[in-house]
């Protein structure tokens, strides 16, 4: 997993849900989250975050039961050291903590883990193995209803597998548009660039479902546009329709 921003002066936003009594130590409180996953990288995560608290009002200590959905700020992310099993933070502020409604979790065959996001609607989940990325399918209700929950990721693993087998060619196909908008308007005082340099350098960063079954991708690019990532939204036969550069949808 890619460590959130480490150098951020306010910190990243870190979502996830209470596993265990808050314990007190030498150096404040102490929570652990599992799953938990980062709003800057969008990376939904099972392995415990241990979160350390200088400061925590009793107020705050009482709405971080067991269960409950909390979201912090959070900076000097540690990875899991040889001892420990777990991720390590340091929490700044506790901006909420809700304990309406049990975290809803689907497992499914193909797509792994999938979490809720509640206040996004969407179902968030990370894919592994030869492709990496960060994965969102929208929900069509607001409604909770596992059963209909559970036909809509059934519909997105279809859409996902059909992208992952195309994704050789849709990468060319989007690299083509992108080095059109970077020759045309990005590249300033820097060298004319060929389609291959810039698919060389652009990462699936992450992939969404969105409610109509519609796709929309985000590539990392080195920093070929500035910090912008290129997002492209794709057609029914999964053929671009749109590049953009812009922040990652």
């Amino acid at each position: 997993m890619e460590l959130p921003n480490k150098s951020s002066i306010h910190g990243e936003i870190i979502a996830g849900i209470v596993r265990r009594e808050v314990l007190s130590s030498s150096r404040g409180w102490v929570a652990f989250l599992r799953p938990w996953w980062s709003h800057a990288t969008a990376q939904l995560n099972e392995v415990p975050l241990r979160v350390r608290l200088r400061q925590l009002d009793e107020a705050a200590r009482a709405r971080l039961v067991p269960g409950a959905s909390v979201q912090l700020t959070c900076t000097d992310f540690e990875r899991p050291r040889t001892a420990a099993y777990w991720w390590g933070a340091l929490g700044v502020t506790l901006r909420q903590a809700s304990v309406q409604g049990e975290p809803v979790l689907l497992h499914d065959r193909l797509l792994n883990t999938l979490m809720l996001d509640r206040r996004a609607n969407v179902f968030v989940g990370r894919r592994r193995g030869r492709l990496h990325y960060s994965l969102r399918i929208e929900r069509a209700s607001s409604v909770e209803d596992r059963g209909t929950d559970s036909q809509e990721v059934e519909r997105a693993r279809a859409v996902v597998r059909a992208c992952e087998v195309e994704m050789g060619r849709i990468h060319s196909e989007v690299a083509a548009r992108a080095r059109r908008l970077y020759n045309k308007r990005w590249r300033c005082d820097r060298e004319l660039l060929s389609r291959e340099e810039v698919a060389s350098r652009m990462r699936l960063s992450s992939l969404t479902v969105d409610r109509s079954g519609a796709v929309r991708l985000s590539f990392s690019d080195s920093d070929l546009f500035y910090g912008y990532a290129i997002n492209a939204s794709l057609k029914s036969n999964l053929r671009p329709k749109l590049v953009t550069i812009g922040v990652s949808c």
